[in-house]
């Protein structure tokens, strides 16, 4: 891993910038991102000083990916902007919403791109709770937008400006948060580049690859991170920090967060390559959503890890033992591969992935840890896959299922 960047204090370069707003853009919010209905894209906002290039970032990561970009600009914005003006209609109701915001019917014309709510922080109070079902849901004057359109914005932090509002909680929780700086290097580097010739690709280019590796991928994050947090304290599950504290206003962890911070750290594996170099970036994703003392404790946890992805332990393409040392990394994989099988609807991969299952648990034998295997083992049973289930299962189960005490086979 890079140099932690879990605490937001600790400046990004402007290319982790990037790589954040990538992952971002890219992060499925919904379970299936095969569905075509699965709405695109985590909400992200841009902290920063005024002029520092924040909506710069923005509009450059829109372009890479061939993306309209259009702005409001909250600060000018009413709560009817959001909730849409009564008019009279030929309906059970006699009135209907209308939503005259240009940028909105610009977005709804193409049925896709990114919505960039700028200065956001400069909107009032009430302009901001108006706006939170356009942030989440994507919803605004009664209208869902596509699930390919995206939320970004920038704000100014409020003891730095004048005439600002720090988020409410809910707004807050709803983002995740970046730290945007831009040094002297940065900006010389950008503008003697800025004329070359740049590669940009569709969203739709990465988002199919996402959806081809998404099962596998994201059955193993899901299951390191629920570790880690079941292995965690409360606090670091759902903590609303105190008054008075920098990042009362900014990410905390929340089930909403970690939804998202489970689906961002999936996407940061998937697309990484020389051009996307995202992989290293789980701690700063984690903070960026959940806060940085959860970002912290993903970097010290996750350090050393060697487990493959589910697929790969069960189609025999990765070699793997359980650990004596990190139980806590045995559970994970335990879970992983338990998931992953409870996704397979083919009965033959059910019966071959099952088969797998018993004889990578045996491994678990050698260390001592049939508490660790003895429920999922149990799950087996119960689906039908046992020692008694065929000569094949019976090499391999017999002996771990009298080593687990789980000889009343098919008891769940």
């Amino acid at each position: 891993m890079s140099k932690s960047q879990s605490d937001l204090s600790t400046r990004l370069t402007a290319a982790d910038i990037q790589a954040m707003i990538t992952v971002a853009f890219l992060t499925p919010r919904d379970d299936n991102p095969a569905d075509p209905d699965c709405r695109w894209g985590i909400p992200i906002i841009l902290w920063g000083l005024p002029a520092v290039a924040k909506s710069a970032m923005i509009k450059q990561a829109a372009a890479h990916f061939q993306s309209i970009l259009r702005t409001m600009l909250l600060s000018g914005c009413t709560p009817e902007d959001f909730s849409g003006i009564p008019v009279a209609a030929n309906n059970e109701w006699g009135v209907r919403s209308l939503c005259q915001v240009p940028a909105i019917q610009d977005i709804l014309k193409v049925g896709k791109g990114v919505l960039f709510l700028d200065e956001l922080s400069c909107a009032r109070p009430t302009v901001q709770n108006a706006a939170m079902s356009l942030v989440y849901d994507l919803i605004i004057a009664g209208m869902d937008l596509p699930g390919q359109v995206r939320i970004a914005a920038a704000a100014n932090p409020p003891n730095v400006v004048s005439g600002a509002w720090d988020l409410s909680l809910p707004m807050a929780n709803r983002f995740m948060h970046v730290k945007a700086s831009l040094t002297k290097g940065e900006y010389l580097d950008y503008k003697r580049t800025r004329k070359l010739p740049k590669k940009t690709e569709a969203f739709e280019d990465l988002q199919r690859k996402i959806i081809e590796d998404w099962e596998d991928q994201n059955t193993k994050v899901e299951s390191l991170i629920l570790r880690m947090i079941e292995d965690s304290g409360d606090e670091l599950f759902y903590n609303i920090p105190a008054e008075g504290n920098e990042h009362r206003f900014r990410a905390w962890p929340s089930p909403r967060t970690w939804d998202f911070a489970i689906n961002a750290v999936t996407t940061a594996e998937i697309i990484h390559t020389e051009a996307y170099p995202t992989k290293h970036l789980g701690a700063e994703i984690i903070s960026s959503l959940c806060g940085p003392a959860a970002g912290t404790r993903w970097d010290s946890w996750s350090k050393n890890l060697d487990l493959p992805s589910p697929r790969a332990l069960l189609e025999g393409t990765a070699k793997w033992k359980p650990s004596r040392t990190r139980l806590d990394i045995n559970h994970a994989a335990a879970e992983a591969i338990m998931s992953f099988w409870r996704g397979q609807s083919d009965d033959k991969i059910r019966r071959t992935y099952a088969l797998e299952i018993w004889k990578i648990f045996s491994m678990y034998k050698d260390i001592d840890a049939a508490d660790t295997i003895k429920r999922p083992l149990r799950e087996l049973a119960a689906a039908g896959f046992h020692a008694k289930t065929d000569n094949d299962f019976n090499l391999v189960a017999k002996d771990l299922s009298l080593y687990c005490g789980i000889q009343d086979i098919g008891a769940v």
